[in-house]
């Protein structure tokens, strides 16, 4: 005996995957995996550069014993760096699509690409990423280095250790023009403090 039930409640499940609203769905579902990529790359970087930041645990890695170690740190802080910008840019382009396809024609869009080009296009620390993304990713890895730094502490007579990790800008400046360019927080001529620009670019990436 033929089970026609089955086969009707399969034919409805077919017709709810194929519903535009289901379509929808999905399509935001699948978006929701490109922002948790950029989203776990953020919090990476912000990680080991905290823990870079830490005297503890920074300052051991800087000593000739553990030569080998420090300079894997450094590794690992450029493929974080690496990871963020590239995920960035997937992330922008898999929005812009998304958007182009479900909402091309609507008022909704315009408001976008308003937002888009008014609030973001001009924004230094996009641009910056940008380049940065552009550069890593078709070019090289920009020079970089990692040093110790020290300062006056508030104790009298003491002195503050801190490491440093620092990209050179003058690769990515002669490409992309970045030179030029009004600069974001923690951004200099020559080279960017990574540590200090993700601590102060932190509240303005997505949670």
């Amino acid at each position: 005996m033929e089970n026609k039930s089955g086969v009707d409640a399969y034919q409805y499940f077919q017709k709810i995957q194929n519903c535009s609203g289901r379509k929808f769905i999905n399509k935001l579902h699948s978006r929701s995996f490109s922002l948790n990529t950029f989203q776990i790359n953020s919090l990476e970087l912000l990680e080991a550069t905290k823990k870079i930041r830490d005297p503890d645990l920074g300052l051991p890695l800087m000593s000739e014993g553990n030569r080998e170690a420090g300079v894997q740190a450094h590794r690992e802080i450029n493929r974080y760096i690496h990871n963020f910008v590239a995920s960035a840019k997937t992330l922008v382009d898999h929005t812009r699509v998304f958007m182009e396809e479900e909402y091309s024609g609507q008022s909704v869009m315009a408001e976008y690409l308003s937002k888009v080009k008014g609030a973001l296009a001009n924004e230094p620390v996009v641009k910056f990423v940008h380049d940065l993304r552009n550069y890593m990713l078709h070019k090289g890895l920009p020079n970089s280095q990692m040093f110790i730094e020290l300062k006056k502490s508030v104790i009298p007579q003491m002195l503050d250790f801190s490491v440093l990790v620092e990209l050179g800008l003058e690769q990515i400046s002669f490409l992309s023009g970045l030179a030029g360019r009004r600069q974001p927080k923690g951004i200099w001529k020559t080279a960017v403090n990574i540590l200090k620009f993700t601590g102060s670019q932190k509240s303005t990436w997505p949670a």
